[in-house]
């Protein structure tokens, strides 16, 4: 729903939705060939969401402004959480853009992590805090320039240290339940140029760098996260000969993400160690 009055943009919003899950969870005794239930569940969850957010645009001043709130509520955690977010756009003069943002996201637990094997009923949300900024260049009418920065601050993940290691000189394996007990954080810059054209040669090509580091509030680990990819690369290009004849090619690279655990590598192959996600693929 939205509604323009002036230089202003109200919009509103909501959904309402219906989570049931019927789990099987078995394995079978080697002797006898019964089977066991380990934890099978059954449950039901209703979760909602209601936001609004009000844009106010002046063209003679070249700003926009944006203002938002998102309320949700989980019957399953029985939770209620607030979601502020905002963002400032600067049209500085024809070559200059400046952009700055702000919000709070939250993520609900599945049932899964609430009622499974390593089920945890008390969980709660998870919540992140972004920041962003960018600034944006025109060089002439078809090339742009965009550098961005940005900040997401995280708190209360779910993480179950579920895995093989070494500890104290011994192998360990430990499974605990699912609890709100990683914070962290991820940070980085990218950079883009890009080209617009309806004819001949247009295109544009990225790099991303970001750093994460999450610690385990429950016995100190730190570590990056499972999806940490610190260089990123992506490139895209389109060149039209004529009405009927176009040519285009892509290009991704990533550097390589950990391999979730507390692996070491060398010659030899794997082996365990006392620090988490310390070795990753291939980029």
């Amino acid at each position: 729903m939205s509604y323009q009055r002036n230089a202003n943009r109200f919009e509103g919003g909501l959904y309402i939705r219906r989570l049931s899950v019927n789990s099987a969870s078995n394995f079978f005794d080697f002797f006898d060939g019964l089977p066991v239930d380990l934890l099978s569940f059954e449950h039901s969850g209703v979760e909602q969401g209601y936001y609004v957010q009000d844009t106010w645009t002046s063209e003679a001043r070249g700003l926009a402004l944006t203002g938002g709130l998102r309320v949700e509520h989980s019957g399953a955690t029985s939770e209620t959480v607030l979601a502020p977010r905002g963002s400032f756009t600067w049209t500085i003069d024809k070559t200059w853009k400046l952009r700055l943002g702000a919000g709070r996201y939250h993520q609900f637990p599945d049932f899964e992590q609430m009622f499974g094997r390593l089920g945890n009923a008390q969980l709660k949300s998870e919540r992140a805090t972004h920041f962003n900024a960018g600034i944006e260049r025109l060089l002439g009418k078809r090339t742009r320039i965009l550098a961005e920065v940005f900040d997401r601050e995280e708190r209360g993940l779910f993480f179950s240290l579920n895995e093989p290691r070494l500890f104290l000189g011994f192998v360990t394996f430990n499974e605990f339940p699912f609890q709100n007990s990683l914070n962290g954080h991820a940070r980085g810059f990218e950079l883009t140029v890009q080209r617009r054209s309806a004819n001949r040669l247009a295109g544009w090509i990225s790099y991303a760098y970001t750093r994460t580091e999450l610690t385990d509030t429950r016995d100190a680990l730190v570590f990056p996260s499972d999806t940490d990819q610190r260089h990123t690369v992506n490139a895209y290009a389109n060149y039209r000969f004529t009405d009927t004849w176009n040519l285009s090619s892509e290009l991704r690279y990533g550097s390589g993400q950990p391999i979730p655990g507390f692996f070491g590598q060398d010659s030899e192959g794997y082996f365990l160690i006392h620090d988490r996600n310390q070795t990753r693929v291939p980029f």
